[in-house]
């Protein structure tokens, strides 16, 4: 789990893994398997910035599975 928002009575490694926003790189960093395919659901902002790190770490587009969610724009 990663919290954006740890509290001080929260643990990394117990509570969470890492603190802060979610990137691209940090989800890359997670998983060890040049194969893995990457679904997300969220706003389309957000989304698109993990998009372009992902992009960014050769992840193929045919890897990254997505939908948004939030007003419509």
């Amino acid at each position: 789990m990663i919290n954006s928002q740890p509290g001080p009575q929260d643990s990394e490694g117990r509570d969470h893994y890492a603190a802060g926003r979610v990137d691209g790189a940090l989800l890359a960093e997670q998983v060890d398997n040049p194969d893995a395919h990457y679904f997300m659901c969220s706003p389309a902002a957000f989304m698109a910035d993990i998009q372009a790190d992902l992009a960014a770490l050769s992840v193929p587009d045919e890897q990254v599975h997505y939908e948004t969610f939030g007003p419509a724009g």
